[in-house]
């Protein structure tokens, strides 16, 4: 059962200063630069991996019967990949148009693995996990759009579509990463609206931490927008209170953080509108003039709750911000 707690106010709230930080990244998610298997100085786009260099294309791992062998095919046919990440990433439609077309010619005519593998095979950086959707992503340019529409197209015609777009991150650091969680992070709200109109979409997968989407918005201060548009398209409360591998919902993992913006934001949140009202955590009684009445949702506040965000600010927040944040 729910706790609420009642405010009355007719004054504006003192300003609170502002300690949030941008995001910090481990290493980058997203690299044009790798050094090449030959080690003769060149480089090469991602996704190309010394793995990839070796093994992908050897006639005995990856050769289609049906595919011409020759040494200028064989050539082609170890750059469709990075062609198509390449193509990508500079946001080159015509290019990739014709990419597509002969990588569709190609999986029709190889009978050692079925088409949707091959497909995603040659979608996929094999050292990473990372997609050429996820690719798209990361190098954001006046195609991005465009190309991300072609990739999801060309993906359902194909068959691959919900394997594609819910494709994820198989590096550590990154691990269980999503194309949606990245959009999000990135602040790309047209894609998210893409992504989340699709049905074959996982709204609600998690990373290797157990964090889901609005798990990964907290982390970063500048999105804030991107939390609240992603809760309304999924018109779904579970998303806020599913706990990660830390058993910390996203509402906590703000407290444990010290993310203020966030934070507050959550706990102020009130939408008027009725079909989504349920989603509040706000909500005016009454109002006369200035002077107005609200009601809180105390669900994970109060001290009753396991982990509850007052015991989390008190003991266990990580960032030096506790008397802000109470």
């Amino acid at each position: 059962s729910s706790h609420f707690f009642l405010e009355i106010d007719g004054f504006e709230s003192n300003a609170t200063p502002n300690n949030t930080s941008p995001p910090v990244f481990s290493k980058p998610m997203d690299s044009n630069i790798r050094p090449c298997a030959s080690g003769n100085g060149e480089d090469m786009d991602s996704p190309q991996s010394l793995q990839d260099d070796v093994t992908e294309y050897s006639p005995n791992v990856d050769s289609c019967a049906n595919i011409p062998q020759g040494p200028e095919q064989t050539s082609a046919r170890k750059k469709l990949k990075r062609y198509i990440f390449r193509a990508v990433s500079e946001g080159n439609i015509e290019e990739l148009q014709g990419l597509l077309t002969e990588l569709k010619e190609r999986s029709n005519a190889c009978t050692n693995m079925t088409v949707p593998d091959y497909l995603m095979k040659k979608f996929t950086a094999s050292d990473t996990g990372k997609t050429c959707l996820m690719k798209a992503l990361l190098n954001i340019n006046q195609n991005t759009n465009e190309i991300v529409n072609m990739l999801l197209s060309f993906a359902e015609e194909n068959g691959i579509l919900e394997r594609f777009i819910n494709a994820a991150y198989t590096e550590e650091a990154y691990r269980g990463e999503t194309a949606l969680a990245l959009a999000a992070c990135t602040n790309q709200p047209d894609i998210i609206q893409l992504l989340m109109d699709n049905t074959r979409t996982n709204i609600t997968s998690q990373d290797s931490r157990g964090n889901n989407i609005l798990h990964a918005l907290v982390t970063n201060d500048f999105v804030i927008r991107m939390y609240d548009m992603i809760l309304l398209k999924s018109k779904d409360r579970n998303l806020e209170t599913a706990k990660n591998k830390d058993g910390l919902t996203p509402l906590q993992l703000a407290a444990k953080t010290g993310k203020l913006e966030i934070l507050k934001y959550i706990l102020s949140r009130e939408i008027r509108e009725k079909p989504n009202r349920s989603l509040s955590r706000k909500f005016t009684d009454w109002a006369y003039g200035p002077v107005q009445s609200s009601l809180y949702d105390l669900t994970e506040l109060d001290t009753t709750a396991e982990n509850s965000v007052l015991e989390i600010i008190v003991y266990n927040t990580n960032i030096g911000v506790s008397c802000l944040l109470l």
